[in-house]
């Protein structure tokens, strides 16, 4: 059945029809000792064109934490929607 479904991807653009405004990042790399570095932040939408894939972002950026390069997990953030509560809160350090 799985092999009939057609693969999603979002999109810049798929947020902006959500009606959101931002996106959640969390870092996949590593810190020293191995440890999963799990830092998150947020980005606005405004300035990306509609097409372009959340993990095209994603690739582009750095961690301040760990300085992991490219391995950003990138989603809509769901806190914009009324009466949804996310169960980790991202913080706001990180680069382009």
């Amino acid at each position: 059945m799985r092999e009939h479904m057609a693969r999603f991807t979002a999109t810049v653009g798929y947020v902006r029809q959500l009606e959101m405004r931002s996106l959640c990042l969390w870092c996949e790399g590593k810190l020293d000792g191995g440890w999963s570095c799990n830092h998150g932040g947020q980005l606005s939408v405004d300035g990306f064109p509609d097409d372009l894939p959340l993990a095209e972002i994603g690739k582009r950026l750095r961690c301040q934490r760990s300085g992991t390069k490219g391995r950003v997990d990138v989603r809509p953030d769901w806190r914009e929607i009324p009466g949804s509560n996310p169960l980790r809160q991202p913080t706001a350090d990180w680069q382009r």
